[in-house]
């Protein structure tokens, strides 16, 4: 019997295996693939999708406006430590042309947060109260 953590690990795996399943079912596979914007989870499947999975197979009920929250946090982190790499870099506390790189993918999670409070229509007022 899994313990009882592992049910919403096989839930997501059951979800992006059936996913991808459906994908390739049709007569060609596509030669591009989705844009994240398309299938913003994983790009296999949308917000609604993987809650509706991981409810299926016996999961605790998921709250989407928390899971937007800590999609944001994680961005805001990944934002941070590239900031922080390329501080180290340009201070000389650690020359790296690797931490150098990374300090021009700040962009990125920038971005990515632009695009998720976008898509999920948001205001400050809206998801106040939504974190942890």
């Amino acid at each position: 019997m899994p313990r009882k953590g592992m049910r919403g690990v096989r839930a997501a795996l059951v979800w992006i295996s059936l996913t991808m399943t459906a994908a390739t079912a049709g007569e060609r596979t596509p030669a591009v693939l989705p844009s994240p914007q398309d299938l913003p989870v994983g790009q296999v499947g949308s917000l609604d999708e993987l809650v509706h999975a991981y409810r299926a197979v016996g999961g605790t009920e998921l709250d989407p406006g928390r899971i937007r929250w800590w999609e944001a946090m994680g961005n805001v982190k990944w934002a941070v430590l590239c900031a922080r790499q390329a501080h180290d870099h340009l201070t000389g506390v650690r020359p790296s042309a690797e931490l150098a790189s990374l300090g021009r993918r700040i962009c990125e999670p920038e971005w990515d947060l632009l695009e998720l409070v976008q898509r999920s229509g948001s205001s400050p007022e809206r998801v106040e109260g939504a974190g942890p």
